[in-house]
């Protein structure tokens, strides 16, 4: 088996190379939001085992700045470190390091999505924010958002939220405008976070991105996540619903069971789908 395999969600052929990795978590949704029609990534990569020559591979493909996800088998998923940017000479390294943890770990590498989506490197802490929607079928839907300069893994990791709202099963189907409007009306379930909590969580952050996730810009960082949290945009609520959920709900879902999820960091106003997750399939999100 090659230690990389390349593929485009675009073609048909390459995503068959993927077929021997279903069992692991990561590849599986990302292959489910493939399914669904959602807007994941168009070019990416499985790093199976280290390269020694990795970065003269990688950029002969183009690759500047990687998004990588650590993956392991459904049930194997537990304590990987958290995904990361980096540019090609790091990759075998970040790779060693989730082998230590599982021995079925890869690597699920993306050129970078805010480059695919704007043309530009946009880094994690100039994210136009991250969005978690829960399918909780025949109850309701959640939607769970955090603000500029947060993304999406402060959510699945249980982190913080600054703004959710509960769709009831039997509205979903509304027009997303009218969702929206009742939303701030409050007659649905809604939060938004307060400016104390927002403070400290703000902090956290900043000291998650220098102390574990390699950013080193401290101004740049303080510079640009906002000292007062934001509230949810219509425009972006309208265009999560259009191009996602609503793929979902007028879709025939029975196949991902009666609780699962999308994860998406948004770049711009665009927006980027790592996967589906199914709750059957995971103890918790990595």
């Amino acid at each position: 088996m090659d230690e990389i395999i390349f593929f485009n969600t675009e073609d048909a052929e390459s995503l068959t190379l993927l077929s021997p990795f279903k069992s692991h978590r990561k590849v599986n949704g990302l292959l489910s939001a493939l399914f669904y029609k959602l807007p994941v990534s168009k070019e990416g990569f499985l790093l199976i085992n280290p390269i020694s020559n990795i970065e003269t591979i990688l950029n002969d493909h183009n690759y500047e700045i990687v998004m990588c996800r650590p993956d392991a088998l459904i049930g194997e998923g537990n304590y990987l470190p958290r995904g990361r940017d980096l540019p090609p000479e790091k990759i075998n390294s970040f790779l060693l390091e989730t082998k230590k943890i599982h021995k079925s770990g890869i690597l699920l590498g993306f050129r970078h999505p805010s480059i695919e989506l704007t043309e530009k490197y946009i880094p994690r802490y100039k994210t136009s924010g991250a969005i978690v929607v829960i399918f909780n079928v025949g109850d309701c839907i959640i939607f769970e958002h955090v603000g500029p300069g947060f993304d999406v893994g402060e959510i699945t990791r249980g982190k913080t939220v600054h703004n959710s709202v509960i769709i009831p099963w039997n509205d979903r189907f509304d027009k997303p405008s009218q969702i929206f409007r009742l939303a701030r009306m409050k007659l649905y379930q809604r939060f938004h976070i307060d400016y104390k909590q927002y403070l400290e969580v703000r902090q956290s952050r900043i000291k998650e991105l220098v102390e574990n996730l390699g950013e080193i810009l401290i101004d740049d960082i303080n510079s640009s996540i906002p000292l007062k949290p934001t509230e949810l945009d219509f425009k972006l609520f309208l265009n999560v619903y259009a191009n996602c959920i609503e793929k979902l709900i007028y879709s025939e879902t029975t196949s991902l069971g009666n609780k699962f999820g999308i994860v998406l960091n948004v770049y711009n106003e665009k927006i980027h789908i790592f996967e589906i997750w199914r709750t059957e399939k995971l103890n918790k999100f990595s």
